[in-house]
């Protein structure tokens, strides 16, 4: 979240607006600038591109999640800026070179690690407006984060979904999660972070596998255990002849 963001750039797993990106004012515009050439994209194929990433853009700013979040924006007072400004400082100091090295001069690990729970608890110290707006950045930069990075990192990668047996389908958390079984056939075609068409009429949409464990039965042999995320409305994204 920005709250680390400002205090420099950090390696880990997850994906940071560097100081010399929000200088220039990148997360203000709706498609960054250079996109096409760091692509070596020109012409039409580069208005394409700029297209796709406003209607990206067009289309997050409609959700609940980024509602949420402009309401947040809008409820926070002058108590609740000040208490944002003292959160930040305080990470600056608590996330300096110097004392993240105090920590753990070497390893990556345990450095993200100590970062994280760092943040965490300046974070979890807000109360308020301020807590409300944390809470609500969170949760769209999460959105964010899922669907421009991690679901089209795949699409990109991998191309089209995977068909996936759904065995023993569990709905839950109001039909946005699910937990399933599929044969050992599937051990290794699924990996956690995998998008996929589930083979079973109750779920139109694709899900994201979140997690996976082995399974063994002394009657039907090996199997995985899947728990997946459902992604709304992208049934709508594909037609019929782009899931066969």
């Amino acid at each position: 979240m920005w709250l680390l963001a400002r205090s420099g750039r950090i390696c880990g797993s997850r994906c940071y607006a560097r100081p010399d990106e929000r200088r220039r004012g990148l997360q203000l515009q709706g498609s960054p600038p250079d996109v096409g050439r760091e692509l070596a994209v020109r012409g039409a194929q580069a208005r394409d591109l700029a297209e796709s990433g406003r209607v990206v853009a067009s289309t997050l700013e409609r959700t609940d999640e980024w509602g949420a979040f402009r309401e947040a924006v809008k409820a926070l007072g002058q108590t609740g800026k000040a208490d944002l400004r003292a959160a930040r400082s305080r990470l600056t100091e608590l996330l300096a070179p110097e004392v993240v090295d105090a920590h753990e001069s070497d390893l990556a690990l345990p450095r993200g690690e100590y970062r994280a729970r760092v943040t965490f608890d300046v974070v979890d110290s807000l109360e308020g407006s301020a807590r409300s707006y944390t809470d609500a950045f969170a949760t769209a930069s999460g959105l964010i984060e899922t669907t421009a990075s991690e679901v089209f990192g795949q699409l990109a990668l991998l191309g089209q979904p995977i068909s996936l047996p759904a065995a023993k389908l569990d709905l839950q958390g109001d039909a946005h999660e699910g937990r399933l079984e599929a044969t050992e056939g599937y051990v290794f075609a699924v990996e956690c972070g995998n998008v996929a068409w589930l083979d079973d009429p109750l779920v139109s949409h694709a899900v994201r596998i979140e997690s996976i464990s082995m399974s063994m039965d002394p009657a039907g042999g090996a199997g995985l255990k899947v728990g997946a995320s459902i992604l709304d409305n992208t049934g709508d994204a594909w037609n019929d002849d782009a899931r066969t």
